[in-house]
């Protein structure tokens, strides 16, 4: 009560190291709403997922783990860590502007992400920005 950040109870980091232990084989996309990694955003960065060591410590020991995906920033963000994909969708409304230290608004339209998975576990992700016009 009273937080705005993400946590992961442990029975929730169980579960999903239970999930991954016994489908090896399965290319895997793992979904959470608090960004596990630091946007460059000082403010956005203080309500993350608060210990994301404890997923990372999970998800890199498992080669199925093809994307990790979260929300909660109304930014768009794609990188990779370890060769995972780590991706955050843009707001189906107002966008945070990316890399400030305080609270402020983008002028960048309503967006979507599409994430693209291939029968061999290859993932390819893609923003779309709603046409002002």
């Amino acid at each position: 009560a009273g937080e705005v950040g993400g946590f992961l109870a442990e029975s929730e980091l169980q579960r999903l190291e239970s999930c991954l232990t016994r489908h090896p084989g399965v290319p895997t996309v793992v979904a959470l709403h608090h960004p596990p990694v630091s946007l460059g955003s000082r403010w956005l960065d203080a309500i993350g997922l608060a210990e994301p060591e404890r997923l990372f410590a999970i998800t890199d020991r498992f080669a199925q783990v093809q994307a990790i995906l979260f929300g909660h920033a109304h930014q768009a963000y794609a990188r990779r860590r370890r060769g995972v994909l780590l991706v955050c969708a843009p707001a189906t409304s107002a966008q945070f502007l990316p890399g400030s230290d305080d609270f402020a608004m983008d002028d960048r339209p309503p967006g979507w992400h599409v994430l693209t998975l291939a029968a061999d576990g290859d993932v390819q992700s893609t923003f779309r920005w709603l046409d002002p016009a």
